[in-house]
């Protein structure tokens, strides 16, 4: 899929790429596997004067992937039962990316 080549004036959202009645049923392998070779893990400690402590601690789990497998991110989010999609800073490159997120 070439969407840079077939809309490059026009930057969709990632929900308008992927058709959700045919999202890959992953498989715990699958993620298992894919979450090694493909994700990074953050922890973020961030002042919060909210917070008894004076800190939040913010988890992220986050995967990036060419557009062309874009799917395979809402499936993802899909197994994990949240998160989300969203364009990456190389999305103005030929073809460009997505990124899913997750976080606690």
């Amino acid at each position: 899929m070439k969407i840079m080549n077939n809309f490059p004036n026009k930057f969709e959202r990632p929900e308008d790429l992927v058709d959700f009645n045919n999202l890959p049923l992953l498989m715990n392998e699958q993620v298992q596997g894919f979450v090694d070779a493909e994700s990074c893990f953050f922890v973020n400690v961030r002042k919060n004067s909210k917070s008894s402590s004076g800190t939040r601690v913010e988890l992220q789990f986050s995967v990036k992937q060419e557009r062309s497998n874009i799917s395979t991110l809402f499936a993802l989010n899909n197994f994990f039962g949240k998160g989300h999609v969203r364009p990456s800073q190389s999305l103005h490159r030929k073809g460009g990316a997505e990124r899913a997120t997750i976080k606690s």
